[in-house]
């Protein structure tokens, strides 16, 4: 099918694509080499990140969810979380909420069931928001990332990832730092890249299955000085590139698209600064999230700016997850209350792109 025609079609045929829709999503092997080292990852990730209030502590999430996102193409689901969501005392250690994690088992095996793979984001803090069930680390706001960083904390986080992968070894991988350093400071990515050898050393010692890991605040720009990464390992960025196109307040044009993967005219978030690093170290790249504010995901801009990055993914054998967004803010592609599609244009574009 033309992708222009995708986006001029009606509602009604869009809706009925959606509902037809019953081919599953494709897998392609990619050799990746890791200096003298070669190993194999069945890519491409093509799915849905699930933030933790889209199905933490709600119950609406159900295995037809997980059955359409299969139908349509799609082959992976990517659960996001709060660390302190689970160990939820500054006071208790290593006592974790067990009504959440009923919920994270549930919610993987319904996704295991649809044939769906599924890998985890473990957020460890997210400076100056308080808010929900994000946790009581976020209480002393950006220093809870170099608390996290520095013992006693980081022994509680080490363990808290080993529980992770002997607990739910039916997972694709884990991201143990999910949107690491906030501050974005020299000294806050020297602070991170300091544990990473711990960290690494911990995940390794009770898993072998990819390391997802997360470039400093998960942007490419900070690649230009990183370390090299570990061996089967898939480096992580996010996929928003410029504000004001996800949050409604620029109109996209194709011209800008260049700029904006180069980090030029304007831009400050280099995408193409990732492909450097996958080539110098064989490294596999995921962009976990990406989309639009859910007010302006389905404008024709909008789906220009998706057709046009979503290309580029393909291009260089990216992976991705796109926001599911029953109910946050970005990319809400379906209804929470009736369970029905609610942008499908933008759900028709990405089920294209994942087939």
């Amino acid at each position: 099918m033309d992708r222009s025609n995708v986006l001029t079609v009606s509602l009604l045929t869009i809706l009925m694509f959606l509902v037809a829709t019953a081919v599953a999503g494709t897998e392609t092997k990619v050799l990746y080499t890791y200096g003298t080292v070669h190993y194999n990852h069945y890519l491409l990730y093509r799915g849905f990140m699930m933030y933790d209030h889209d199905w933490i502590d709600t119950s609406w999430l159900q295995q037809s969810d997980f059955d359409r996102i299969k139908q349509l193409g799609f082959n992976t689901v990517n659960f996001n979380f709060f660390w302190t969501s689970f160990e939820d005392s500054e006071y208790n250690a290593g006592v974790y909420n067990q009504d959440r994690l009923t919920r994270l088992e549930n919610v993987i095996n319904m996704a295991r069931a649809a044939g769906l793979k599924v890998i985890l984001s473990n957020r460890v803090t997210f400076a100056g928001n308080t808010a929900d069930y994000r946790g009581w680390l976020n209480d002393y706001g950006p220093n809870g990332w170099e608390m996290a960083f520095t013992e006693p904390l980081l022994s509680r986080l080490c363990n808290w990832i080993r529980y992770l992968l002997v607990n739910f070894p039916q997972i694709e991988g884990l991201e143990p730092v999910n949107y690491p350093l906030h501050r974005r400071t020299a000294d806050d990515r020297d602070l991170y890249y300091n544990v990473l050898p711990r960290l690494i050393s911990e995940y390794r010692s009770v898993s072998d299955k990819p390391y997802f890991l997360s470039s400093v605040h998960k942007q490419a720009k900070y690649l230009v000085d990183a370390p090299a990464p570990p061996d089967n390992c898939i480096l992580v960025i996010d996929g928003y590139g410029h504000t004001p196109f996800y949050k409604c307040t620029q109109t996209y044009d194709p011209s800008m698209f260049d700029d904006i993967i180069n980090g030029t005219g304007g831009f400050t978030q280099p995408f193409v600064e990732a492909i450097t690093y996958s080539e110098r170290y064989g490294v596999p790249i995921f962009v976990d999230e990406f989309g639009t504010y859910s007010s302006c995901c389905d404008n024709e801009d909008r789906l220009q700016w998706m057709t046009d990055l979503l290309t580029w993914f393909e291009q260089h054998n990216i992976s991705w997850t796109h926001h599911y967004g029953w109910s946050s803010q970005v990319g809400t592609l379906l209804d929470e209350t009736t369970h029905t599609v609610a942008k499908p244009k933008t759900l028709a574009l990405l089920a294209e792109y994942a087939s």
